[in-house]
């Protein structure tokens, strides 16, 4: 498993789209770094576009309803630019995601066709906590089964809100790299 190297840095990051293959409309991103062998929370950003956006009814009926922060731009092209420069800026950090085919390949695949990003910025080995989970012999399509499993301390929100899934994740990622 993966040793927390003291003063790695690690990006959570999580979007939701229109549909499985649909474009992003809200993306979290939580960067931690590895203090006294724990993930510290160092940072927390949010980028919602309006829900006039998503068209899809799943999405409309099981992801809208979780998004408990508020909408930050009309342009998707600017959230992107703003989510893009974020991320530039902390592009040294290793990123974490759960089940990042197909919804956050896509987001850095329209960052790149935006052209926000160049061909080598987009993450570089990430950790995919899915294969971890599914590594340790757990379930790999659910985190929150993972919490629930071992008792951890579950983070405010719900799945499909970008904000809790990547707190969730990182936790789960925290617990496997401790405890596996």
């Amino acid at each position: 498993m993966i040793k927390l190297e003291e003063g790695k840095r690690y990006l959570s990051l999580d979007a939701e789209t229109d549909g499985l293959w649909g474009n992003p409309f809200a993306i979290g991103l939580i960067a931690y770094e590895v203090i006294g062998g724990r993930l510290i929370e160092l940072e927390k950003a949010f980028w919602r576009l309006p829900d006039s956006v998503v068209k899809n009814d799943w999405v409309i009926s099981n992801v809208l309803p979780t998004l408990d922060f508020p909408v930050t731009h009309e342009s998707y092209e600017e959230m992107l630019k703003e989510f893009s420069d974020m991320y530039m800026s902390k592009k040294n950090a290793t990123v974490l995601w759960h089940m990042g085919h197909i919804v956050e390949t896509h987001l850095f695949r329209e960052l790149k066709r935006l052209g926000l990003i160049g061909d080598w910025d987009a993450p570089y080995v990430p950790i995919e906590v899915s294969s971890l989970l599914a590594a340790a012999g757990e379930k790999p399509d659910s985190v929150d089964s993972y919490v629930e499993k071992y008792n951890i301390k579950r983070p405010n929100g719900s799945t499909h809100n970008p904000l809790y899934d990547c707190e969730v994740t990182a936790k789960v990622f925290e617990h496997l790299c401790l405890n596996k």
